[in-house]
């Protein structure tokens, strides 16, 4: 968001600062992180303009002096969190591979927090590998009957990222919320694609 007039403050760790930024959620639209590092509350009436990841994903391919500035941006940020932080959840791939991967990821991706009464989430679970963020879901059989918990940091169907049939199509194993909204982030062949590419 652009911040056009108002006033905020910014909450963190129980702690409460004055807002002097006139851009708030940057680091996330750039891929940089997948939740919001803290909340952003208005002290006032604020006047603010949103900004659609889809539009500013197109906006930066369309001009490439532009996209490697913020790119850089995010790659420090990355660097700097992972420091201090240990680096935030991840795809086992990203272990051991360069930190521009997370940033395309993350960019590309993006992490969304679903309900289990949306269907969204379950068209993405059949196309798409799935990071659990946060919360907890289930990997099912045929049946509807619980095979594996999954928790943050666990994966289902990734191997769609390298041309194979999902798991449901193989062994009849479906992704599957159940309790409550989970953080996720789905990785379809596409975007796949996209990422490597780049």
């Amino acid at each position: 968001f652009l911040v056009r007039g108002g006033a905020l403050f910014v909450e963190k760790d129980g702690r409460r600062m004055h807002e002097t930024n006139t851009c708030i959620g940057d680091l996330v639209i750039l891929g940089a992180e997948h939740q919001r590092p803290c909340t952003v509350r208005a002290q006032t009436f604020v006047f603010t303009l949103e900004i659609p990841k889809a539009v500013f994903v197109q906006a930066i391919d369309k001009h490439p002096d532009s996209r490697r500035a913020l790119e850089n941006y995010a790659l420090q940020t990355i660097t700097g969190r992972n420091n201090d932080q240990g680096g935030g959840v991840q795809w086992p791939m990203q272990q051991a591979a360069p930190q521009r991967l997370s940033y395309l990821l993350n960019l590309y991706a993006g992490v969304k927090l679903y309900d289990p009464a949306e269907s969204d989430w379950k068209r993405l679970a059949v196309e798409s590998a799935v990071l659990v963020v946060q919360g907890t879901a289930h990997v099912v059989n045929d049946e509807g009957e619980v095979v594996e918990v999954l928790g943050i940091g666990d994966t289902f169907n990734e191997q769609i990222l390298l041309g194979i049939p999902g798991g449901h199509v193989v062994s009849g194993l479906r992704f599957h919320m159940r309790e409550g909204p989970c953080e996720l982030q789905f990785v379809s062949l596409s975007v796949w694609e996209k990422v490597v590419s780049d």
